[in-house]
């Protein structure tokens, strides 16, 4: 327990994995903490680029007092994320624990001694303190966007943990970025499920909402993310870490989701199972596609047209949905059709070649045919889908009236 002191023993844990060129940056945003007893982990999980002894001699040269243990471990083989996580927190011995990635850093000097104080401050009821993350791009000087907006901030002050738990089945809510632990945290709850190989957060977040932890809001700015990861949307690649994530994602909602429909109630668990089923047929088009026979791919097709409606068919018809509703290009499609026709009435008087006279008629008079009932059929389109919409409210009303 901290009790009043809070000068014990502050962990930082950096993993590392293919981005030896940003941990410097890392590196630099821990020695630069006015918090006065930090011991530093580096776990490095077998990449190549990792320059173990310049990292030693560099933290070195450039740490102060504050600065009282340094460990540096380097996986001879690949292990994975969450076991990578596992094992640097089995070398540290702090009383605090603060874990970040290799490309990302502290936000400023005081980090480390804002968390120590508001852990202090709450006691042994808090286990698990979490803050605002600042997500930048290439450069961690370049802040894009915050994290979380107000109403996230608002689930992660006032929501108990089950119902935290009810919202972290579908959404990812809590920033790992930027959470610091009690090492008495993971004493009551586990280490990180290694049955994940990558995401070592969201299990753990909603374990630890369903054994009725929460996590308490520290209102500062903790840390900053080098945006673009998998995790964070930029899933649009067909790499291994990729194919991995989703596996990991999918295990997640049968592993820590589907087991407890009797808690979280018939509608969330139907939104989860549709999220399931979106991510799992998109694992099996990205990854196990190329291997199918023409004879798998048809019927995988056939068993799972709600997918491509979902994937293709339903984001076209929501374009045209919103093209229709664009008046100035309706206007315009009338105006070409419009503008066309009479063109081709003007081609019929002009004394022209007859073979050239022929071509600039059927041209026109199809491209005018085009832009009229092009307009029509939006035109239709926008009636009918305002039409489905008042229906819709419709039966919302009469069912909310039952």
């Amino acid at each position: 327990m901290l009790g009043e002191n809070i000068k014990s023993l502050f962990s930082i844990i950096i993993v590392s994995y293919n981005n030896y060129k940003y941990i410097y940056d890392a590196i630099d945003s821990v020695l630069q903490q006015t918090y006065p007893n930090i011991e530093i982990i580096i776990s490095n999980d077998a990449s190549g680029d990792f320059l173990q002894e310049e990292i030693e001699t560099y933290i070195e040269n450039n740490k102060k007092d504050n600065i009282v243990r340094v460990v540096i471990n380097n996986n001879e083989e690949n292990i994975g994320t969450v076991r990578n996580v596992n094992k640097a927190i089995g070398m540290s011995n702090g009383e605090l624990i603060f874990l970040m990635a290799a490309d990302d850093g502290l936000y400023d000097e005081t980090v480390l001694n804002e968390f120590a104080e508001y852990f202090n401050k709450l006691g042994d009821r808090a286990q698990v303190i979490t803050a605002q993350t600042a997500m930048c791009g290439e450069s961690l000087g370049m802040i894009e966007y915050l994290a979380l907006d107000a109403t996230l901030v608002d689930i992660i002050k006032t929501y108990t943990p089950n119902d935290m738990f009810k919202h972290l089945s579908h959404t990812y809510t809590i920033p790992a970025t930027s959470t610091c632990y009690r090492r008495s945290f993971y004493e009551i709850v586990g280490l990180y499920d290694e049955d994940y190989y990558l995401i070592e957060d969201a299990p753990q977040f909603i374990r630890m909402s369903r054994m009725g932890i929460r996590a308490y809001y520290l209102d500062i700015i903790a840390a900053r993310h080098r945006d673009g990861g998998i995790s964070h949307g930029n899933k649009s690649n067909t790499s291994d870490a990729f194919a991995q994530y989703c596996r990991d994602e999918i295990k997640f909602y049968e592993k820590e989701v589907f087991p407890y429909a009797d808690i979280l109630g018939k509608k969330i668990i139907n939104h989860v199972k549709e999220k399931h089923y979106l991510v799992s047929k998109s694992y099996i088009y990205k990854f196990e596609w190329r291997h199918y026979s023409f004879t798998q791919k048809t019927l995988f097709f056939i068993k799972n047209i709600r997918y491509l409606f979902k994937k293709i068919l339903r984001p076209t018809i929501d374009k045209i949905v919103q093209f229709s509703f664009n008046l100035e290009k309706m206007k315009n499609f009338l105006l070409i059709g419009m503008m066309m026709f009479l063109f081709s009435i003007i081609v019929c008087r002009v004394e022209v070649n007859n073979n050239m006279r022929v071509i600039l008629f059927w041209i026109s008079k199809y491209v005018g045919i085009f832009g009229i009932i092009s307009f029509l059929s939006l035109l239709g389109i926008n009636i009918l889908y305002r039409i489905y919409i008042v229906l819709k409210k419709g039966f919302q009303m009469l069912n909310e009236g039952k």
